[in-house]
């Protein structure tokens, strides 16, 4: 009997692990991503998103889209001259009155899709190349918006935060990979404002980052 309750607790115990392993596998990997790989995504991942930021940027500069590099993506502009190492995707803004008509651009592209998606409480324009996938793992940039107000001397970011038209026009042309793309004319404050004083100071990557980072190793599609 003693040997019958020994054997079921073992079975429950190694039922219980396996259960959490499955629940959090995902953090499991990344924490291993971390050690072994310093959260980096592929290089094949990062040229295929690129190549999108790339044509995203040429057809919003040809129809007179006024866009620039935002967020971590800017972040990146400045420490990197390129995308951060365990980033995913970029970030290209532009003012919401824009939003439709970029959209529109996309639609009749040969090689680019968008969506028009719901996320974290907004509406952002995801652009996608038709030939790699149109889902959540897809290499793909976002263009998130801003508002402008009604003294037309402030721009209001969709998540949030008032910022000075003056800081980002005219936007000017920075290195980024391949590329050179518009950033905010002022993009040291913006950056200030993001991300401290010191952001030109790598700082230790996040679980979350490299979660997505071993995310698209595993996943995402080589091109």
């Amino acid at each position: 009997m003693a040997r019958l309750l020994t054997r079921s607790r073992v079975v429950t115990t190694l039922a219980v692990l396996l259960v959490l392993c499955c629940y959090f596998y995902n953090w499991i990997l990344a924490i291993y991503w971390m050690m072994v790989n310093d959260c980096t995504t592929p290089k094949f991942y990062q040229d295929s998103v690129y190549k999108i930021v790339g044509e995203v940027a040429r057809l919003y500069e040809e129809h007179d889209i006024p866009y620039f590099l935002d967020q971590g993506t800017l972040l990146g502009a400045a420490r990197n001259q390129g995308m951060l190492p365990h980033d995913s995707d970029v970030d290209i803004n532009i003012l919401h009155k824009d939003l439709k008509r970029a959209y529109d651009l996309f639609q009749s592209h040969p090689w680019l899709i968008s969506q028009m998606q719901y996320n974290d409480g907004c509406y952002v324009l995801r652009v996608y190349d038709r030939s790699l996938g149109v889902d959540t793992l897809s290499p793909h940039i976002d263009s998130f918006h801003y508002f402008e107000l009604e003294d037309q001397k402030k721009m209001r970011f969709v998540h949030g935060g008032d910022f000075l038209v003056e800081d980002f026009f005219p936007p000017v042309k920075v290195p980024f990979g391949p590329h050179s793309l518009y950033a905010p004319r002022h993009f040291h404050q913006i950056l200030v404002t993001r991300f401290g004083a010191n952001y030109m100071v790598n700082k230790k990557v996040r679980l979350q980052d490299c979660k997505e980072s071993i995310t698209m190793t595993l996943f995402g599609r080589p091109v």
